[in-house]
């Protein structure tokens, strides 16, 4: 046998390299910037410039070398990667980047909600990329689900556009922006953004695509930035903790069901036992024995004859049963439902609390 390496399809190879025409992939509807696929040197790359009307004014270009520069600077496999800073004959002044074979995460909110692994990779890396945008003093300022992309080999984020992002170090054209349904209310207010902007931002990513964070990502967006987690840092260790508690709670939540059932259906057996007529007279001739030499003698009463199997009563027994109320039974097998199952995640945390105090005091 033939145990060889080799290609299995031949494609067409090029007699020259070089930049290929240019294939408009996107841009913004109201801003200022376009999106085009290229081909360079055997590898696709994308090429960020200005529309035309755009072009040669100092503001725009200032922005499209300022993304540049900070898009450069940040070096992560969750971030988008900034090659170049060119000129293109057709295209004028362009930023080369990394292609994303891949779609955003706007497009997969519903397949994050059914799938919490999936959720929980993405939210993990995108707090990675953030650690590593943050350690070099900038902040993104327009986080979004539009500006997450997710690779279709492996699921892998990558964050892009940092057009609207600032670096501590910049003294021009630090402007507050964003996108206002993602934006932190101080930005809306028209203050300086900062780490707690982005952290807000990315609450309201987790809160899209994960209910099994929903008290994470409320505690990113409270409207006081001092009362949300202070590092992304902070967010991705809450998110760990929440996966431990849960690694936990749930198999013993399990057991302790399973033990109720089993509770449950033993007593009902032992409260469903059928009466035999043999049983029902030996207990009426004990009761018989014991009372006979201190009560009066009861008056002879007519003799009925009762259809075999059923039980004859006493004049006594039939005027305690008709004394007694009727008890209301419930349904066997039927448990309360729960009345507000969002407090599922809140007993959670309370279990969780508990349990680390408790280890805590050993």
């Amino acid at each position: 046998m033939v145990d060889e390496s080799g290609f299995f399809f031949v494609s067409s190879v090029k007699e020259t390299w070089g930049m290929g025409t240019p294939e408009r992939i996107g841009g913004s509807l109201t801003g200022w910037s376009e999106v085009w696929l290229v081909e360079r040197d055997g590898k696709f790359r994308v090429l960020k410039s200005l529309k035309p009307n755009y072009r040669k004014l100092p503001l725009y270009e200032g922005l499209l070398k300022k993304e540049f520069d900070l898009g450069y600077s940040l070096t992560h496999s969750n971030i988008c990667q900034t090659y170049a800073f060119i000129e293109h004959p057709d295209l004028g002044n362009c930023i080369e980047m990394e292609w994303v074979d891949g779609r955003s995460l706007d497009a997969m909110k519903e397949e994050c909600r059914k799938d919490p692994r999936l959720a929980r990779k993405i939210i993990l890396e995108i707090c990675d990329a953030l650690i590593c945008i943050h350690s070099r003093q900038v902040v993104h300022q327009d986080l979004k689900p539009s500006n997450i992309l997710v690779t279709h080999n492996g699921n892998n984020v990558k964050i892009i556009d940092f057009g609207l992002s600032l670096l501590d170090s910049q003294s021009e054209l630090k402007i507050s922006g964003g996108t206002k349904s993602y934006a932190a209310p101080e930005l809306l207010e028209g203050k300086k953004a900062d780490v707690l902007s982005d952290i807000y931002s990315l609450g309201k990513v987790i809160e899209q695509i994960s209910p099994r964070y929903t008290k994470i990502a409320r505690r990113c967006c409270k409207l006081n930035p001092a009362d949300r987690y202070m590092s992304v840092s902070d967010v991705r260790d809450a998110v760990l903790k929440k996966d431990r508690t849960l690694s936990w709670v749930l198999p013993v939540a399990v057991a302790a069901a399973a033990v109720v059932a089993v509770l449950l259906l033993l007593n009902r057996k032992s409260t469903d036992v059928p009466s035999t007529p043999a049983a029902d007279n030996v207990k009426l001739a004990t009761e018989a024995d014991k009372t006979a030499g201190s009560q009066p003698q009861a008056e002879p009463y007519e003799q009925v004859s009762v259809p075999a199997g059923k039980k004859a009563e006493m004049p006594s027994e039939a005027k305690s049963k008709a004394a007694q109320p009727a008890k209301a039974s419930a349904p066997a097998g039927k448990i309360e439902k729960i009345e507000d199952e969002t407090d599922l995640d809140d007993l959670f945390d309370s279990v969780t609390e508990l349990f680390e105090e408790k280890e805590g005091g050993k």
